[in-house]
């Protein structure tokens, strides 16, 4: 619904190189139009690791990852023409990533490290259904699930095994505990402590019969990261909340370690 046919405002503010500096005799300045490849690990306000397309960064147990971050798929470096927004489908985290480090690089050292920060605006023209969502705040998650053989190796691409994990729901994950020739069933143990962890914000699983009913602790300015999107809970009462959607990054700026190498390739994500 909000995925398509955003404009999206950016402030770059420079803190490294600037356009107008004498160029390093490393390779010179990085001019619009060049085909570049950029590598980059963003923080956002709390100094919490927001993204990164560097698996050595990714992978250091020692940075703490924000609400924003989600592993990449791809550590690699973005193949961008530096400032030109590079054409998106979802107008996402990625994509607004990648649009503001197109901006960001031109006038940078090639190969130079650059602190570079991200401020997304206002989105234009969404309201309503295309900016907001409503979810409540009670998830229901079965306490049993029953699968024939042959769907339950379709969906986990394995044959059954006792004591196998099992996952519909990460704050949830069900144990296989019956196999049969034709039937496989799977249990969800209430959690240690009955709390679990959803990607709204902490939730108490509470008995509701044959269902496990999971009440989510939503908050307010909690930053949400929703797939490829990133909002911000801007309203709670008993019975729902409301996801904003209406900026990138959840309303974050972001400082940006950026570094630009010149490419043979043309720019494309």
């Amino acid at each position: 619904m909000y995925r398509y046919a955003r404009k999206y405002a950016f402030t770059v503010v420079a803190v490294g190189l600037v356009a107008g500096c004498a160029a390093p005799e490393r390779g010179g300045l990085i001019k619009a139009g060049d085909p570049v490849r950029v590598t980059y690990t963003c923080f956002d306000g709390t100094g919490a690791l927001a993204a990164t397309n560097v698996r050595e960064a990714a992978g250091n147990n020692g940075v703490k990852k924000g609400p924003l971050f989600l592993p990449s798929r791809d550590y690699s470096p973005l193949q961008l023409t530096a400032g030109t927004r590079p054409e998106a489908k979802d107008r996402g985290v990625d994509d607004e990533l990648a649009a503001g480090l197109a901006g960001a690089v031109v006038g940078k050292g090639v190969g130079e490290v650059a602190s570079v920060e991200l401020a997304g605006g206002p989105l234009e023209g969404l309201s309503g259904g295309d900016r907001y969502l409503k979810m409540a705040t009670v998830r229901k998650r079965a306490k049993e699930l029953r699968l024939g053989r042959e769907e339950y190796l379709t969906r986990t691409g394995r044959e059954p095994e006792k004591g196998r994990r099992f996952v519909l729901d990460p704050a949830l994950p069900g144990i296989v505990e019956e196999v049969t020739d034709k039937e496989v069933v799977i249990r969800f143990p209430l959690p240690d402590g009955g709390v679990v962890q959803t990607p709204f914000g902490p939730g108490t699983v509470r008995d509701g019969g044959d269902q496990w009913e999971i009440v989510i602790d939503a908050a307010v300015g909690r930053i949400v990261r929703s797939g490829p999107l990133a909002g911000r809970i801007s309203d709670v009462n008993e019975r729902f909340f409301t996801i904003d959607y209406g900026y990138p990054f959840g309303g974050e700026s972001l400082r940006c370690d950026v570094k630009a190498e010149r490419s043979e390739q043309v720019g494309k994500r």
